[in-house]
């Protein structure tokens, strides 16, 4: 009990430390501490009494049973699963000191593994991999624009010499890790199987022509700068890399939602390379026949780069209003500038066309088909309102689909690819409905392909009173109601997504079933539609769940 002092006093020396809260917290604290101030009054007297009102003496300690003695290859055991205990601890929890609270946190070593390089790689769905080629054509990029204008324009001076090692070392270091580390666990298909054995890579890029190609652009010619001058010229050989820049375009546009902004701004860039080039090559001319020794070269005034841009940018796509060539030089590379200028220039002209033209192709067709639409109503005196129903569902349906017909497309895909993209859209409506729920899956599989979407305008008909019954519909989006009535106005429910109707109608007999109210869309909905032949073809597969329908029907 006397061991208990020290506590006590420790207690009490906490209790009277100030403490800052808020104003809730400071009264639900002060009670706290009245009440440890009770309870440590009450143990100081108990102790201090020592026990004098009791003539019963202290029971007797229990024995502590000994525990026998571990061997030493089973002490080691147990120290080394607890360090590994402490170690796993220490990585997934944090003790807060101040709320006494541990809070879970991902282990560093989760977070390790997962940048690490896999043993093999998807080149068509690894994102990593298409992150890791932007930084390969980063650094080819770099050779592409800094080279030439290092060389032409003299940028490379003894006091900037370190930055420009440095840039490229970088861009090397990138090379050979491109080389030694990715290339070599790129996935390949052969005859048809995915092969994703390290040693076949490995053998299948060193065959490759990109192997070679790759392994001459980080050829170190930039040795020569320790006999030669410091030449960039010496590292053209990095531009043999072309093909990792080619393989990024792919894999980005594979990608990406709207591929076509990629396509343009890669235009834009290829036709400001080939300004930047002329600029270049137009600065080197004009040193070579004199700096200001003609009106046609650079007259040495102003910002040299910008000058010889400008003049790039006038000469290259044929503006005019520069000055004449005097010498046969100028004359020459003159001539030949315009020759390059109108090739290039129509046809980076004639692919930027091409690549808005196939942006705006689904748009074009769109406003053509209701053109057409449109046309062929006003020639036939069709009433001013069925034409405003017709143009409001065009609209509806290229804003909510994007599109006219989908199936257009899956046509031309594989029985399997359409339907995962059908189960992927549309199975979780079709599973929660409660006539298919004991289906086998399978089945339900075989209708989705089967399923047909249409659009109802807000008002239409899905059906009449009367009609007889041959489709089963299931609601995608939207509402219906089911109306009845003298009138045939009265609302007797209202069907939302997901709800069936027009079932009894299809598993009827042969001789079908009318329709015993009238059902029309609240607002634009959108319906699956299933005809009774299409089910029967479905069901002859499937004979047991056939008897299970009927019964649901029934």
């Amino acid at each position: 009990m006397l061991q208990l002092l020290p506590l006590i006093s420790c207690c009490d020396k906490c209790s009277q430390q100030p403490v800052l809260s808020s104003d809730l917290a400071d009264v639900q604290l002060q009670s706290l501490v009245t009440r440890m101030r009770e309870r440590t009054s009450l143990y100081k007297e108990k102790l201090l009494d020592q026990d004098g009102s009791s003539a019963e003496e202290t029971p007797p300690v229990s024995p502590v049973k000994k525990l026998p003695p571990q061997k030493e290859g089973k002490r080691e055991e147990v120290k080394q699963e607890e360090i590994k205990d402490d170690g796993i601890k220490s990585e997934e929890e944090y003790h807060c000191d101040m709320i006494c609270c541990e809070f879970k946190r991902p282990p560093v070593k989760r977070f390790i593994q997962k940048l690490r390089v896999p043993e093999s790689i998807d080149i068509y769905t690894d994102r990593l991999y298409v992150l890791w080629l932007f930084f390969v054509v980063l650094a080819w990029n770099w050779s592409c624009w800094f080279i030439p204008i290092r060389w032409a324009f003299n940028y490379q001076t003894p006091e900037t010499l370190t930055f420009w090692l440095t840039m490229d070392y970088i861009c090397d270091f990138i090379y050979l890790l491109d080389l030694s580390v990715f290339q070599v666990r790129l996935q390949f298909i052969k005859q048809g199987d995915i092969i994703a054995d390290k040693e076949e890579m490995r053998k299948n890029y060193v065959q490759s022509l990109r192997f070679k190609l790759d392994l001459a652009s980080i050829i170190p010619f930039d040795l020569f700068y320790l006999v030669f001058d410091c030449n960039p010229l010496f590292r053209l050989n990095r531009l043999l890399k072309y093909l990792t820049f080619l393989e990024f375009n792919d894999r980005l546009e594979a990608i990406m939602e709207k591929a076509y902004i990629y396509r343009v701004a890669r235009t834009t860039g290829y036709l400001l390379f080939l300004l930047h080039i002329n600029a270049c090559i137009y600065y080197w001319a004009s040193k070579y026949e004199g700096i200001n020794s003609t009106k046609w070269v650079y007259n040495g005034k102003g910002n040299r780069y910008l000058r010889c841009y400008y003049w790039a940018i006038r000469s290259l796509i044929t503006i005019g209003g520069i000055s004449e060539p005097v010498t046969l030089f100028e004359i020459t590379f003159q001539g030949c500038n315009y020759f390059l200028g109108v090739f290039v220039f129509s046809s980076l002209l004639g692919q930027m066309r091409d690549i808005i033209g196939r942006a705006t192709a689904r748009q074009n067709n769109y406003q053509t088909s209701i053109d057409n639409t449109m046309t062929y109503m006003n020639a036939y005196s069709v009433a001013r309102n069925v034409q405003n129903r017709v143009r409001k569902w065009y609209e509806y349906t290229w804003e909510s689909q994007g599109l006219l017909d989908s199936s257009e497309l899956m046509e031309n895909m594989p029985v399997q690819m359409q339907l995962s993209i059908a189960i992927d859209q549309n199975y979780a409506i079709v599973s929660k409905v409660d006539l298919f729920k004991e289906c086998d899956q399978q089945m339900i599989y075989d209708m989705l392909l089967r399923l047909n979407s249409v659009v109802y305008l807000p008002g239409d008909f899905v059906c009449k009173k009367g009609d007889i019954g041959k489709e089963m519909y299931i609601i995608k989006a939207g509402q219906v109601q089911v109306l009845d009535g003298a009138d045939g106005k009265k609302v007797l429910v209202t069907l939302k997504c997901g709800s069936v109707f027009g079932e009894i109608s299809l598993l009827a007999g042969d001789g079908g079933n009318r329709r015993t109210a009238n059902v029309i869309a609240s607002g634009f909905t959108d319906l699956f539609i299933l005809n009774k032949k299409t089910l029967n073809e479905i069901l002859v597969n499937y004979p047991d769940f056939q008897k299970i329908l009927k019964k649901k029907a029934k």
